[in-house]
């Protein structure tokens, strides 16, 4: 772990930032009725303020907007950087009107395209590469899927507010990273650590679909430009959102053979049933934690090695484990009634 003089500073003047802006945010939340109800696809039993995540917003933009890179992209522009400002300010926009008013299931998918096309586009002039349109439409379904899979995970206490965390540190600490990614890295790990204090174990505010679109928008930032800049791996940069890649993937894929909606809320991802199963919010965010912990481990591996075959033999056996993991443990938790309850 680096030691440089600034990180611990840093950290903790984001994470003091982002606990007085939740605090005020669920203070108005809940002053103005901008909660979530309990139901049947809710895994919390009383009502709690929505949109918790608008303080890590507020805290990332802000440090991106007062201390821009020296120089960013070809000839130093900074243009492309201030592109991933409006990208990640449109995600948040778009999960922060859906948390204020729900917005048609149409609207917030257009909204959300608009945002991921920003994002490409600032994406592709901060690492220019010689792949076009076709780079372009790549990244943009990318980064709109990325972002929904972080909204899907988003469940459970804790969860993915700790898997951001641990994954922006990770990739702030990673070697040979550029300063202006750490910068951004270790203000997103500083914003969601002074955001967990509200929403783990208990949680008195949820991040909300303002707070799951910023995150996932923000590490799919981090892990573009961190892979483009040749400073980690492909195989790499797929290990280490891993534990919440299988989850998600493996849950729609299930639905989508099942001839299920895969949009459609649901309680079918492998975390929803270890809660309902009796494993406390703590424990699965401990849980999850641990996993992504071990993809991080294997990151580090698959990068400080030249061989080829240690660099796939470490990919596909981690996928391969997890995918057997999620497997066994939905079949130990997943009993007739529980299904037919998450299906409904």
């Amino acid at each position: 772990m680096p030691t440089e003089p600034g990180a611990v500073p840093l950290l903790a003047v984001a994470a003091g930032a982002s606990a007085v802006l939740t605090a005020a945010w669920t203070a108005l939340a809940r002053h103005r009725g901008i909660q979530d109800a309990p139901g049947q696809r809710r895994l919390h039993d009383a009502p709690t303020p929505r949109g918790g995540g608008v303080a890590i917003a507020c805290v990332l933009l802000a440090a991106m907007l007062v201390r821009p890179p020296a120089g960013f992209g070809p000839g130093g522009a900074l243009l492309p950087w201030w592109g991933l400002a409006v990208g990640l300010a449109l995600f948040t926009l778009v999960g922060a009107l859906d948390d204020l008013r729900p917005l048609p299931v149409l609207a917030k998918f257009a909204g959300q395209w608009l945002a991921g096309a920003v994002l490409a586009w600032a994406l592709l002039l901060g690492s220019p590469g010689p792949f076009g349109w076709l780079g372009f439409g790549a990244l943009l379904i990318a980064a709109v899927y990325f972002v929904n899979i972080w909204n899907f995970m988003d469940g459970s206490n804790g969860l993915v507010a700790v898997q951001s965390l641990l994954l922006s540190l990770a990739l702030a600490w990673w070697p040979g990273q550029g300063a202006d990614l750490r910068l951004l890295g270790l203000v997103l790990a500083g914003a969601c650590l002074g955001f967990l204090p509200f929403n783990l174990p208990r949680a008195r505010v949820f991040l909300g679909d303002a707070g799951s679109h910023l995150l996932g928008a923000a590490l799919f930032v981090l892990l573009v430009l961190s892979w483009r800049r040749g400073v980690i791996g492909g195989p790499a940069a797929l290990l280490l959102p891993g534990a919440m890649l299988i989850d998600s993937g493996l849950t729609l894929l299930r639905r989508a053979l099942a001839g299920r909606p895969v949009w459609r809320a649901h309680r079918e991802h492998l975390y929803q049933y270890a809660v309902r199963s009796g494993h406390s919010h703590l424990a699965v965010c401990v849980a999850y934690a641990a996993c992504t912990g071990v993809f991080v481990a294997a990151a580090r591996i698959c990068d400080s090695s030249r061989s080829s075959l240690v660099i796939w033999a470490s990919f596909t056996l981690c996928l391969v484990s997890a995918a057997a993991l999620d497997f066994g443990l939905r079949r130990r938790w997943l009993s007739p009634r529980t299904r037919r309850g998450a299906e409904q």
